[in-house]
């Protein structure tokens, strides 16, 4: 059994549990100390040394990082999270109609929420209306829930022989560097018109914004006769219509559809789902190409580092400072190679 992921996975939730809310860092360090100290009985057990074996150096042979560093590991990414957020969602109410709160309107306090939250602006959730919270429609839009057979072999042969005149808005969902990614290309007559990659905290999130940015792109300047958005599996289709339906009529992207298919009467929308293996459809290398190369034209903001990699660069940074021998033979691990004093162990022993 690996007691390191048994630890990752059940002892340090329970430590640092909540700790978004309560770490402030003023005046906490002897609850800090508490915390270290449980940690460190628990890494000693791991590795069955004795009780009186120093215990940075095992932090290092175990690769489990120091309460403090862990924590901020922990602010740091609950601060990433409401960056990712929409404006239009829930959560983002909080500040400004949290009506769980118990103090008066004079008051405002500062809290980690306030912290991570400065600048987002205005939050724009709008709830629906009940008689309306129902799947978005419209008299023009088709969408088949669960098409049958004979329907998917047509949807397979419009994918491999599109008509002239319709525009094919294909939207993708994948994974690049532990982030869920969402790949939209708009094309016609198997022409590539314009491409792109969305990101978010998880599939739904970075789906909708590839078909918010997807659309906003093609309506207005193509003005398509015929729009056909293929999204990847029928669960996906259905979130998207709810989502559509929970949107105010005031909304950016509500109203652009709403007024493209008022605007003649022979302007269509359809929703529907695709196959990766079918013909035509983008493939995973291409996805992949297209995230690096976006990754690698983004510039380097140490503000938007991930968390993970800063919380071992800090420990990195005070490590190498230190000249004791036990923190030398143990120094922080770098990718998959292994401390000084296991390579040497390893070496004598062979």
């Amino acid at each position: 059994m690996n007691w390191r992921r048994v630890y990752n996975a059940l002892v340090i939730p329970t430590l640092t549990y909540r700790a978004q809310v309560w770490y402030t860092g003023v005046q906490q360090k002897r609850l800090i100390n508490c915390l270290q100290i449980a940690q460190n009985e628990g890494i000693r057990k791991m590795t069955g040394v004795f009780r009186t074996t120093p215990i940075e150096p095992l932090h290092n042979l175990t690769r489990v990082p120091p309460i403090p560093y862990l924590i901020d590991k922990l602010m740091h990414s609950y601060a990433h999270r409401p960056q990712d957020l929409p404006s239009s969602a829930k959560v983002c109410m909080i500040l400004t109609t949290n009506q769980c709160r118990y103090w008066p309107e004079y008051v405002n306090p500062i809290t980690n929420l306030t912290r991570v939250s400065h600048g987002l602006g205005e939050a724009t959730h709008r709830a629906p209306v009940p008689s309306t919270a129902g799947t978005w429609t419209h008299p023009r839009f088709t969408h088949i829930p669960k098409p049958p057979p004979h329907i998917t072999a047509q949807y397979k042969e419009s994918m491999a022989h599109p008509e002239a005149a319709d525009t094919y808005i294909i939207i993708l969902h994948h994974i690049c560097l532990r982030r869920h990614l969402a790949t939209f290309h708009i094309t016609r007559s198997h022409t590539i018109l314009s491409k792109g990659v969305t990101h978010g905290q998880d599939q739904t999130q970075a789906i909708r914004r590839a078909v918010t940015t997807a659309l906003t792109a093609t309506i207005p300047t193509l003005l398509p006769a015929r729009i056909v958005l293929w999204l990847p599996h029928n669960h996906t289709c259905e979130k998207e219509l709810t989502h559509l339906s929970s949107l105010s009529n005031d909304s950016a992207i509500h109203a652009l559809i709403t007024t493209h298919l008022d605007t003649a009467d022979y302007y269509m929308f359809d929703l529907r789902t695709l196959n990766r293996r079918w013909p035509e459809t983008p493939s995973k290398a291409e996805l992949r190409t297209m995230e690096l190369e976006r990754h690698a034209a983004l510039p380097l903001d140490p503000d938007t580092a991930e968390p993970k990699a800063t919380m071992w660069g800090k420990i990195h940074t005070d490590y190498w400072q230190n000249p004791c021998p036990s923190f030398i033979a143990c120094d922080p691990p770098s990718d998959n190679i292994p401390p000084p004093a296991i390579r040497a162990a390893a070496k004598c022993k062979s």
